[in-house]
């Protein structure tokens, strides 16, 4: 018969497949408050007649923390079902699947980890450091990518800016060699440092007044 137990923790661990890599992400409850999972024991005998002790963590499906990671979740009890889910006379499946659902999500973040944490060894507080999530060579190539056509537009768009200054400039010129309307015309205008829909403007009229002269 297996018996109800509690499984403290602060941090729980869960590994999201990026390509062909695993990015281990480390879930807390209240930043980093102690809490315990809903657990399974029993005492049982092996094939050489010795007492082996075993415990499992049951899980449940993932609240919107960790629904983000993983398909499922461990099954976090609220402090306040500690109680009822270790008491053995308590044998209302219902009641006790009630204890089982995905836990309030609003007490709960997640955030990136070493992969140091796959290490058994790794007991330190390292394990638990966040750090920047792995990034696959397919999302590495299109944001290097992206960049790489954002530099190009603004290259494109300052070559255009000054050709067009130039070009306005020396037109401005050309026309106030010609046309006395414009030789007498404020000096910023005529070196074209007005805006481009002015200065365009500006150079409709000056035709005009030059098909009149």
């Amino acid at each position: 018969m297996h018996c109800r137990c509690l499984r403290p923790a602060d941090p729980f661990y869960k590994w999201k497949r990026i390509g062909k890599s695993k990015q281990p992400y480390c879930f807390e409850v209240n930043e980093g408050e102690l809490f315990a999972f809903a657990g399974i024991w029993d005492r049982w005998k092996d094939a050489s007649s010795n007492s082996v002790e075993t415990c499992s963590i049951l899980t449940t499906t993932p609240n919107a923390v960790t629904a983000v990671v993983h398909d499922r979740m461990p099954s976090i009890l609220d402090p306040d079902s500690y109680d009822l889910w270790l008491d053995s006379a308590m044998r209302d499946v219902g009641l006790a699947s009630e204890l089982l659902n995905p836990y309030n999500a609003r007490i709960m973040r997640s955030y990136p980890v070493s992969t140091r944490v796959n290490q058994v060894v790794s007991v330190d507080e390292e394990c638990s450091a966040p750090v920047q999530p792995i990034q696959t060579q397919s999302q590495l190539l299109f944001w290097t990518g992206m960049f790489s056509v954002f530099i190009l537009q603004v290259v494109v768009l300052i070559i255009k800016r000054v050709v067009i200054a130039a070009l306005l400039s020396a037109g401005l010129n050309l026309l106030a060699d010609r046309c006395p309307t414009v030789r007498h015309c404020p000096a910023p205008l005529l070196r074209g440092k007005l805006g481009y829909a002015q200065n365009i403007r500006f150079l409709e009229y000056c035709a005009c007044t030059l098909g009149k002269v």
